[in-house]
């Protein structure tokens, strides 16, 4: 509502950046590489072509227009996961203290408050493609005929990972059990019979699992 250029969407954009959620995004990592690569070698070797290395320049113009786009569009779907998760960390927080969600942020100090951001940018680093977190042997493939644009299957295969080991840890009981722990009915050890799971996050857990499924099911 208040608009991009809004102070008040400037301060998040920053704080985002410092939690390195923005700004990130896999395709522009490989593709800026790709540039720089053709554009500082030319010296070595396309050095007979100055219109080629004219031609490049040119095109780097195009591309950081495009990348602009690119990015903005990478990073107001980053923003949107950020919100939600941050939202569904508050919800179990609330849980957790016994208490409406509308009466948690009157409760939460800057530090409590910081914690939550923070783990919030960590899911979405974890569970979105983000160009930071390619390994350089991925990054370095792109010298290869067949590898140019090898970090987004890379990402694909980090998150899926990532998003399966998050569910798991929002679904498990916070005590010992016997037999499965994440389950929404479990045998608790201590308590000697079934109980509820007790996981704040244990709804965000099977809304996390069943994407997953649904999402490399139709793949």
């Amino acid at each position: 509502k208040l608009g991009p250029k809004s102070p008040e969407m400037q301060k998040l954009y920053q704080e985002l950046l410092g939690l390195g959620v923005v700004n990130s995004q896999v395709q522009i990592g490989d593709l800026t590489a790709l540039f720089k690569d053709v554009i500082q070698g030319g010296n070595q070797f396309i050095t007979p072509d100055t219109i080629l290395k004219s031609f490049f320049k040119r095109m780097k113009k195009v591309g950081s227009f495009l990348q602009g786009k690119y990015v903005a569009e990478d990073d107001a779907f980053k923003i949107t996961n950020y919100l939600t998760e941050l939202e569904r960390l508050k919800i179990g927080r609330a849980k957790q203290l016994n208490i409406k969600r509308a009466d948690l942020d009157a409760t939460l100090d800057d530090e409590t408050l910081l914690g939550l951001k923070r783990n919030a940018a960590d899911i979405v680093k974890n569970t979105v493609p983000n160009y930071a977190y390619v390994g350089s042997a991925v990054k370095t493939s792109r010298l290869l005929p067949i590898g140019n644009f090898m970090s987004f299957p890379s990402e694909m295969i980090r998150t899926t990972s990532n998003i399966g080991r998050q569910a798991l840890s929002e679904l498990r009981h916070s005590r010992p059990t016997r037999g499965s722990n994440v389950g929404p009915i479990v045998f608790d050890i201590e308590a000697n019979a079934f109980v509820k799971n007790d996981n704040p996050m244990y709804a965000t857990g099977v809304k996390r699992l069943a994407g997953m499924t649904t999402a490399l099911t139709a793949v």
